[in-house]
């Protein structure tokens, strides 16, 4: 098994389950309809196949079937004590993904994407059952966008990998001297004034003489943008925690509003000169 990372435990059995236009996806009653499509968009972009949705009550017992169960309707990560355990039933004609939570069903589908393989344009799935539970409640990655900005769709994409890796949290780091990212509506010099700096560092800051490049390096989010990034991270059970520093590491809000400067005297330049 080509995992990552490998599940708790894994029992190899005979044949495999072949994906193609003759598979459901049955989704369970306390099972979300968008953890279904996010599941099917998932197949869709590795198998070029997209499937039917239909509920338990509906399921044409002729076709394949994945199918998703989960025994309470569930918001949250382990960090929000929320079971993340799940097991995976694979024959030739199924797959059963169970759960006590949806986050736990969240978390299969991420495996159940490693589990593919190809052999001549042919994608399955080796048969076997998987018990899994994550060994850590905090399971993250740090994205700073503050000192080099990345597009709402480049967060996404990181966000994305995080869930296939079947992480929880994904930290940003929203602020500090090298840039302000985040829209605050009551003062709008942060990100007008304070998400722009004019040089970078080049090497690293204990180099003498230092050298800096001539680039103005911006960018930052609205709040709409934070909530299509939070959106996006919640449908994959991800945990957004905002790194927003004070009362240091803030001389990109002192570079857009002085008066908040502790000191009598201020050197708008610190705020654009990167420490990386």
């Amino acid at each position: 098994m080509s995992c990552i990372p490998l599940p708790q435990n894994h029992t190899i059995t005979d044949g495999c389950f072949v994906m193609d236009n003759q598979v459901q996806i049955v989704v369970g009653k306390n099972i979300p309809c968008e953890l279904g499509d996010l599941l099917n968009e998932y197949l869709h972009i590795l198998t070029g196949i997209s499937v039917e949705l239909c509920q338990s009550s509906e399921v044409n017992h002729v076709k394949k079937t994945i199918v998703l169960q989960a025994n309470q309707l569930t918001k949250g990560t382990s960090i929000d004590g929320v079971d993340e355990s799940y097991t995976i039933n694979i024959t030739p004609e199924s797959i059963n993904i169970a759960s006590e939570t949806t986050t736990g069903i969240a978390r299969a589908i991420q495996l159940l994407r490693q589990l593919f393989v190809c052999d001549k344009d042919v994608w399955s799935v080796p048969a076997g059952v998987i018990l899994d539970e994550p060994e850590f409640k905090w399971r993250g990655l740090h994205l700073d966008v503050s000192r080099h900005f990345f597009t709402v769709d480049e967060v996404c994409k990181f966000i994305d990998t995080l869930a296939y890796h079947r992480m929880n949290v994904c930290h940003l780091h929203l602020t500090d001297d090298q840039g302000w990212r985040i829209e605050i509506k009551k003062y709008p010099k942060l990100t007008s004034v304070g998400s722009k700096r004019d040089c970078s560092l080049i090497g690293h800051e204990s180099e003498r003489p230092r050298k800096y490049d001539t680039k103005i390096h911006e960018g930052f989010y609205t709040q709409e943008d934070i909530k299509q990034i939070v959106s996006f991270a919640t449908q994959r059970h991800i945990t957004i925690v905002p790194e927003i520093d004070m009362p240091g590491h803030m001389q990109a809000a002192i570079s857009a509003y002085p008066e908040w400067g502790c000191t009598n005297e201020f050197q708008s330049k610190c705020q654009r000169i990167s420490t990386i």
